[in-house]
């Protein structure tokens, strides 16, 4: 393996626990501190990693921010017809708080694009004119 994954433990922390599990007292033995090892060092990757995210205030894992910002419209309630940006009717306060959601997470990951700001400008106006 050339290339180490970027939340994978070093070569070195891997090899501590190696020499670990092969000194204990048999392979079943060894194979469970080893499993044990680098559980542990998983779950306080995890733990610092939601640590930072919560000093920024965020309460989101990285896979969530993914699915969330890639998500333009899950439900295709929100459109552009060439008379600007528009959402299905009876789903405003459903637009806003996904809206509002796009534009805080877009804020703190400095990813405020010209097109979203466009749509979220005209789709606020929308919001605000039919709500």
């Amino acid at each position: 393996m050339t290339q180490q994954h970027l939340i994978a433990p070093s070569p070195g922390l891997v090899q501590q626990w190696c020499d670990i599990a092969l000194a204990a007292s048999g392979m079943f033995e060894g194979i469970m501190q080893f499993a044990t090892l680098a559980a542990q060092w998983g779950a306080d990757q995890e733990l610092e990693y939601l640590s930072l995210m919560n000093k920024n205030e965020m309460t989101f894992t990285q896979t969530d921010l993914l699915k969330i910002l890639g998500n333009v419209d899950p439900d295709n309630r929100v459109y552009d017809e060439g008379n600007g940006w528009e959402c299905q009717g009876g789903y405003e306060d459903y637009v806003r708080g996904w809206l509002d959601t796009q534009y805080d997470l877009r804020q703190k990951l400095n990813l405020l694009t010209d097109g979203f700001m466009t749509m979220f400008n005209e789709l606020n106006d929308y919001l605000d004119e039919n709500s």
